[in-house]
């Protein structure tokens, strides 16, 4: 059912390549490493948004990716989604007045984060011919776009 956590995955004999948003967190190396034991190809595709963080977790990313090196895994793809124009000078462009560990959820919330990084990923897919991409959001993640409404109403647009 929609919104229901996905717990037949991953797919016992999958024919199509499956693209999946990556990053350096923890959960995208599970879905990963997981996707390339399963799937005959997998495209990892990272979206740079120009936040602050970008180059060391583009650095950690390809070290995952040279540890988990394998047939299926296709190389990175690197996707373009600039944020500066709409963000301004947000802590998390400007490096200015970064919340601190002790501060609440609210603080470190960004505006538009997962349909950013939902938007091209989604094209490169269409272009590509593949019907999906995996993501992998954290069920603890407290923000709106990060819900299973929010992904099954971004699947339905």
């Amino acid at each position: 059912p929609r919104g229901a956590p996905v717990t037949d995955w991953p797919p016992t004999n999958p024919r199509a390549p499956l693209p999946v948003l990556a990053s350096a967190g923890l959960d995208s190396a599970v879905l990963l490493a997981e996707a390339a034991r399963a799937y005959p190809a997998v495209h990892p595709l990272y979206v740079r948004t120009g936040l602050l963080w970008e180059s060391v977790e583009r650095e950690y990313l390809g070290r995952f990716l040279d540890a988990i090196r394998s047939p299926a895994l296709k190389p990175l793809v690197v996707l373009e989604q600039p944020v500066q124009d709409v963000y301004g000078s947000h802590w998390s462009v400007s490096g200015e007045g970064v919340p601190g560990a002790e501060t609440l959820d609210d603080a470190v919330f960004l505006p538009g984060r997962n349909v950013l990084l939902l938007a091209k990923p989604l094209l490169w897919c269409h272009l590509h011919g593949v019907p999906e991409v995996a993501t992998a959001p954290l069920g603890s993640n407290p923000f709106p776009d990060a819900t299973p409404a929010f992904y099954d109403d971004f699947a339905a647009v």
